[in-house]
């Protein structure tokens, strides 16, 4: 992970090392690298609004963390995430976080991901229900946080 981060110009030596507003604009950074990948038609991304907010104010931090959340769910992550996983990085958190974008990013980058979203069928409810399903018995079960304690 080190390395991907790297990739991307980011020079961290260990994960839980980041910061809470370096964390924040490294997650910003790898949505604006997804969103150069994507159809502009499809670009969910608003990277302007991102990165006008100030994040020295905490009302600014909660905002862009409500708005990374609300891409990752659009991104269908699969692990629980709320404003607080940005706000108090953990190494776990931030290990699944960034796996996930790098995921996205190395996998597009070998040109299978624009070819997928080509390929991307309608949104009628019939396709979208079969979509679904597909995806969700691709998927790994996990063991909800609440049995964890």
């Amino acid at each position: 992970m080190i390395l991907q981060l790297k990739q991307l110009g980011i020079q961290q030596s260990k994960l839980d090392d980041f910061e809470v507003k370096s964390f924040i604009n490294v997650i910003i950074l790898c949505f604006q690298k997804i969103a150069t990948m994507l159809v502009e038609e499809e670009n969910f991304i608003d990277i302007a609004y991102l990165k006008k907010q100030n994040l020295n104010e905490a009302s600014h931090r909660f905002k862009v963390c409500q708005k990374l959340v609300e891409y990752f769910k659009t991104l269908e992550y699969l692990h629980d995430i709320s404003f607080n996983s940005f706000l108090y990085p953990n190494v776990k958190d931030t290990r699944k976080l960034l796996g996930f974008l790098f995921e996205l990013i190395f996998k597009g980058d070998s040109g299978s991901g624009q070819q997928k979203q080509q390929e991307r069928p309608t949104n009628e409810a019939e396709v979208l229900l079969k979509r679904r399903l597909t995806t969700w018995s691709k998927r790994p079960w996990l063991l909800p946080d609440f049995f964890n304690g």
